[in-house]
């Protein structure tokens, strides 16, 4: 629990960004330390010049090195590294320097938190009124979905239900949300208001759990932005994908990794499939990889040597850069794909089960030569399995027939499958199978969080009238 609790401080110390010197960064921190935002009830003004105060190990070193008479404070984003010195207009450092002891205890320094952040209405409850050290109490960093939450981020109690009520750091409470992801929460960074707890997006898969197998970042992460094509390093090799998102970084958004097809592109592919405005209205991200791009020797083919196992850890490195840089929701981590995208899907479906949450393959599904034992055979992925009808959906491989081994096993599993059976050839993914599904395709994903019950009994409308529940 130590360890998880650590994690998950270090994650969301890195959505708090501090510039040269304890400064906040404009982009990620807007109003950190006025009196509508984070700071409002602890002060939390940051200014320094001496470039010392960018090392720091306790309080006590800030003071040293700092050279005013100001209160400096030293943050420690991530245990056993050093820390950043900051300056506050309160009289006294919040509770200890360090996020590692921080963020077991029960007080904190009162309402204003770590230098204002979380006064009691702020970063989505981030140390409310028992500060910086009121990771996991009701209303601390547990307040991360609560009713003045992340935008509904999570569960009613704590960081996806870590903490008790005491905020002693306990033990994994409450792992089910009464909003979950794309809750109506108004309170942005620093708004100084209570949010709403109701779910606007969460739908009837609210909840869910943590996942299992998050992944570390290796090496240095992306800029992700709007429109951009950002290169996706990791390991001995590199890849580089298409970027839709929007801007806002408070509301815990979903991450969609996108895997084209043969011959084709994510900018062909993923404005039929998918509401961009949407994805980036709900503060989330899609990054569809672009195989022409990859650097080095992939290994595993998943298909027609287009996509590979090897690319699995370029979707790792997105999901451990965007966590912290955009606050994705890590129970809100998806994957889709076309024709040799889609039984690249289905490859991740099982290899990366540890945190996927929910899937959708078009022209996909169990070709033998994707398929892998499940990182996490607890967690059998929601799915729909699109495509067209037996003998034309077909391109050496009949796609119809690989989707419905897969919903198949997914059944087996005691896992939930849409099929949809457009009755069309390979090529109507672009005509009617993407098209068809674009308006429910996002709400898909939202209503199928990390293990969450399946709570479809009848298809919502939107559907296609040739989709059924398997």
């Amino acid at each position: 629990m130590r360890t998880e609790l650590l994690t998950a401080t270090a994650s969301l110390a890195a959505l708090v960004s501090f510039g040269a010197c304890g400064e906040p960064s404009a982009s990620n921190a807007p109003g950190w330390g006025t009196a509508s935002g984070n700071g409002a009830a602890g002060g939390g003004t940051a200014s320094t010049t001496d470039s010392a105060c960018n090392q720091c190990a306790t309080d006590a070193d800030c003071q040293t090195s700092c050279g005013d008479a100001a209160l400096y404070c030293c943050y420690v984003a991530t245990p056993g590294s050093m820390g950043t010195c900051y300056q506050l207009t309160s009289s006294a450092c919040p509770g200890s320097s360090s996020a590692a002891s921080s963020s077991t205890s029960s007080s904190g320094s009162g309402s204003g938190g770590l230098g204002g952040l979380g006064a009691s209405s702020g970063f989505g409850g981030f140390g409310a009124s028992s500060g910086f050290g009121g990771f996991g109490a009701s209303s601390g960093f547990g307040g991360f979905g609560a009713s003045s939450g992340f935008s509904g981020f999570g569960a009613s109690s704590g960081f996806g239900g870590f903490g008790t009520a005491s905020g002693s750091g306990g033990t994994r409470a409450s792992a089910s949300s009464s909003s979950g992801v794309g809750g109506s929460g108004s309170a942005s960074m620093g708004a100084g208001s209570t949010s709403s707890s109701s779910g606007s997006g969460g739908g009837s898969g609210a909840g869910g759990s943590d996942p299992t197998t998050l992944p570390q970042a290796s090496g240095a992460c992306p800029t992700f932005a709007n429109g951009s094509t950002v290169t996706v390093t990791a390991g001995a090799g590199s890849i580089q994908a298409q970027i839709w998102m929007g801007s806002s970084r408070t509301q815990g958004g979903p991450l969609i990794l996108y895997w084209h097809g043969t011959g084709s592109s994510p900018a062909s592919e993923v404005p039929i499939a998918f509401d961009t405005n949407a994805v980036a209205s709900a503060g989330g991200m899609i990054a569809g990889f672009i195989s022409s791009s990859r650097t080095g020797n992939p290994t595993g083919n998943t298909g027609d040597a287009v996509w590979y196992e090897s690319d699995a850890i370029f979707a790792d490195q997105v999901v451990a850069c965007a966590i912290p840089q955009l606050g994705i929701s890590p129970r809100h981590i998806h994957t889709a794909g076309y024709s040799a995208g889609g039984l690249q899907t289905v490859y991740m479906w099982y290899a990366r089960s540890g945190y996927i949450a929910s899937v959708i393959s078009y022209s996909g599904g169990d070709a033998t030569i994707n398929k892998v034992a499940a990182q996490d055979p607890s967690n059998v992925p929601a799915a729909i399995a699109a495509h067209g009808a037996m003998g034309s959906d077909a391109i050496g491989i009949d796609f119809a027939s690989a989707s419905a081994t897969w919903e198949s096993e997914i059944k087996a599993q005691g896992g939930f499958s849409v099929d949809c059976n457009d009755g069309g050839s390979h090529v109507d993914f672009f005509r009617t199978r993407a098209p068809g599904l674009k308006p429910v395709s996002l709400k898909f994903f939202l209503d199928h969080p990390f293990k969450a019950p399946n709570t479809y009994t009848t298809l919502p409308s939107g559907f296609p009238s040739y989709c059924h529940i398997d």
